[in-house]
């Protein structure tokens, strides 16, 4: 089944938008008015999640910006597979070179068992 790029960027792009308004609303929540041991905890705790909510933002990014990498590859290896069909060759062992395997056995080549593999 290929995977639908489009839903995923959509997804990402959802997450990153959700957790960017969390990171925003906790930068701006100093809660100068509290003070003491009480008010410093919640402002290094509050910090943290902060730089938190940025790694996760940064990660999300990364996948993002991975998007048009998953789906030129996506797309090369659904021709690929669509050329080794027609030339009756073996499913199996098409994915077995695409994913650079060695299948363990024949059998596992005509099965189409690719998990049996070195």
């Amino acid at each position: 089944m290929p995977i639908d790029t489009a839903a995923v960027s959509v997804s990402l792009n959802s997450a990153y938008a959700l957790v960017d308004a969390l990171r925003c609303a906790l930068t701006g929540s100093s809660c100068s008015q509290w003070t003491g041991t009480g008010g410093d905890s919640y402002r290094m705790r509050k910090d943290e999640v902060v730089a938190q909510a940025q790694g996760v933002l940064d990660d999300i990014q990364a996948a993002l910006d991975a998007v048009p990498t998953l789906e030129a590859n996506a797309t090369a290896f659904l021709a690929s597979t669509v050329v080794t069909v027609a030339n009756g060759c073996n499913t199996a062992v098409a994915l077995a070179d695409f994913y650079g395997t060695v299948l363990t056995s024949a059998a596992a080549a005509v099965s189409g068992d690719v998990l049996g593999r070195r």
